[in-house]
This record gives C-alpha cells, sequence and structure tokens, in this order.
C-alpha cells in the first residue's frame, strides 16, 4: 500500500475508471483494498478522485438489472456524495475530443470518453 501513496504524492486529481470502483463496491479480494486506500486518501482531502457519467451508468446497471432499487441507490448516493469525489460531466466538447482518441487508437466508445474526461478536467496533475 505504501507503493499506492508514493505513487499518488503530489498529485491534484485521480481519475477513476469503472472497474477499480466495482471491484470495491463487490469487495475484491485482490483489489478492493487497493481502491480502499486510494478512497482513504481522498476522504483525507490529500488527493481529489474523478469519475464521468459514464462509470455512474456502468455501475448502476447490474443492480437495476436484477431490480435491486437499493443497491442503486446506494451506489448513486456514495459516488455523487462522496467527499471529495466527483463524478464530471460529458459536454460536447469531451465527445469531440473522445471521437479523436477513438480514431486514433481504435478505443470502444466508452473508454474514449473516460479519457477524455480524464484529460479535460486535468486529472493526474501535480499539486
Amino acid at each position: 500500500m505504501e507503493k499506492i501513496e508514493s505513487h499518488l504524492k503530489g498529485r491534484y486529481r485521480v481519475f477513476f475508471d469503472s472497474a477499480p470502483l466495482i471491484y470495491y463496491f463487490e469487495d475484491h479480494p485482490h483489489y478492493a483494498p487497493v481502491v480502499d486506500r486510494v478512497l482513504q486518501l481522498i476522504d483525507r482531502g490529500e488527493i481529489t478522485g474523478c469519475t464521468s457519467v459514464v462509470t455512474l451508468i456502468e455501475l448502476l446497471t447490474k443492480p437495476l438489472k436484477e431490480h435491486n432499487e437499493l443497491l442503486a441507490e446506494e451506489y448513486e448516493r456514495v459516488l455523487i456524495g462522496a467527499r471529495g469525489f466527483r463524478v464530471l460531466d460529458v459536454t460536447a466538447k469531451i465527445g469531440a475530443m473522445a471521437a479523436r482518441l477513438r480514431a486514433r487508437y481504435g478505443l470502444k466508445t466508452p473508454d474514449a470518453i473516460q479519457i477524455a474526461v480524464a484529460i479535460a478536467s486535468k486529472c493526474d496533475d501535480h499539486k
């Protein structure tokens, strides 16, 4: 875990793709503790966490498919209401950037959007 902290030291914003948050919520034995450590850094105000509405969509889909409204509401509440964590919107400018990334690197649309949001919100910048 010290490796995680040393890697994130001096960062301003860290972007989360959907998978790490799904691992965290589903308590994956290998990945959940790592994500938990990063979320603790966010909660202490040492870094800011960001994701996009794409993550919100991907996180809510499974519980909604399984008609588990309570779990979906809990995911939504935690993701939107967490201190030091922001869910960022997708704008037309981000959409255009995502299209360029998709064309250049052959990315799937959700991945291109996630990367474009991370770039536009200056994730991984140093303090």
